[in-house]
């Protein structure tokens, strides 16, 4: 499985995020493109989209990745229709818990 590794910067308390900076506690989203079809992305066993986040404590998290499409809904004979947006992604979230610089690796 593709092996991508990068950074999150610093992360401060009570600061506005920046390019390279996230506030403790508050949400960190990382998305990327869907590069193959699975008869169910839903099934761990056909894929399983992890990271294994180190924060400055040393203390390692692993988390799930999960699938994400976004639609628009419209009505369509009093009948809800969801059309699909662009293309699906792989997304990982995070809140950080502690400031400093975290080691995120994803595969």
């Amino acid at each position: 499985m593709e092996r991508l590794m990068f950074l999150l910067m610093l992360i401060y308390w009570n600061e506005y995020p920046t390019d390279s900076s996230i506030p403790v506690y508050e949400k960190f989203e990382h998305c990327f493109p869907v590069k193959k079809e699975y008869n169910n992305p839903f099934n761990f066993s056909e894929v399983n989209v992890k990271a294994t986040i180190l924060p400055p404590s040393k203390i390692r998290y692993t988390i799930d990745g999960f699938y994400y499409q976004e639609y628009t809904r419209s009505k369509l004979d009093n009948k809800e229709v969801l059309t699909s947006l662009g293309q699906p992604n792989w997304c990982l979230r995070y809140s950080p818990l502690e400031i400093g610089e975290y080691t995120v690796d994803i595969n």
